[in-house]
């Protein structure tokens, strides 16, 4: 129960204060699960681009982290592409049950400004954007106008 009242609140302040380019609700009025878009970042291969994500939340939140998926595809070392489960560290090993979900969208966007692909998933992403940030711009930035312009 502790869980989702963290969570209803945590809701309403994100709705009520919402960041820049980001929305966020319920999905399908399940707390537990929040479905938002992202706007992809100026300057960035993701640029122009609407990308929707979706927050999982486990009934032992916030001592558990969130898993947190890209529904939209997307290029992206960090991101797995069969499924688009974000790999980052505040989601694993550096989770801690003060971190809210203002800080993992946060992190979302940061992730776009800036792909850690030394830290990222050994995908095809990962493997162009370690030996040429150019190329795997371009591909992405391609990928961005065939998926996620509408």
């Amino acid at each position: 129960m502790a869980a989702l009242q963290r969570l209803m609140t945590e809701l309403n302040d994100l709705q009520a204060n919402p960041q820049p380019f980001v929305s966020v609700n319920t999905h399908q009025g399940d707390y537990y699960e929040w479905l938002g878009n992202l706007n992809g970042p100026e300057g960035t291969a993701f640029e122009g681009g609407l990308f929707e994500f979706l927050i999982k939340f486990s009934k032992k939140y916030p001592s558990k982290p969130p898993k947190v998926y890209f529904q939209t595809p997307i290029f992206h070392p960090n991101i797995f592409p069969s499924n688009g489960r974000v790999c980052h560290s505040l989601l694993n090993h550096m989770w801690n049950p003060n971190c809210h979900p203002r800080v993992i969208i946060d992190y979302l966007i940061e992730l776009l400004n800036r792909p850690e692909p030394e830290h990222g998933f050994m995908c095809e992403a990962a493997d162009i954007c370690l030996i040429s940030r150019e190329e795997w711009f371009n591909i992405a930035r391609e990928r961005t106008f065939r998926d996620a312009f509408g």
